[in-house]
């Protein structure tokens, strides 16, 4: 059995294309072009987290914009092996 199918079977994903992420055999264009696809998908995600820090003072389009970067960093460290996306990124993006 193909690896990447494997850990994709092990674990309920709501994105295949983090599986393919793990893949180390793609392009930079193509990883570019998967990274901007997947930050889309989860960018309400990282937008509803920077709302709760709204009470601390800060301009929601700062704390937006924070959100995002950390998206994106979790984003280029997932390890599908260890777990779901969305938890991983959701504490990346608290920090």
């Amino acid at each position: 059995m193909d690896p990447v199918i494997s850990i994709a079977s092990d674990h309920a994903y709501s994105d295949p294309r983090l599986v393919s992420l793990a893949n180390s055999d793609l392009t930079p264009l193509e990883r570019s072009q998967l990274e901007d696809a997947v930050a889309r998908t989860h960018l309400p995600m990282a937008r509803r987290l920077a709302s709760r820090f709204t009470r601390t003072g800060a301009d929601f389009d700062d704390l937006t914009q924070v959100a995002s970067l950390a998206l994106v960093k979790a984003i280029r460290r997932f390890n599908p092996e260890r777990g779901e996306f969305e938890k991983y990124a959701h504490a990346t993006i608290n920090g």
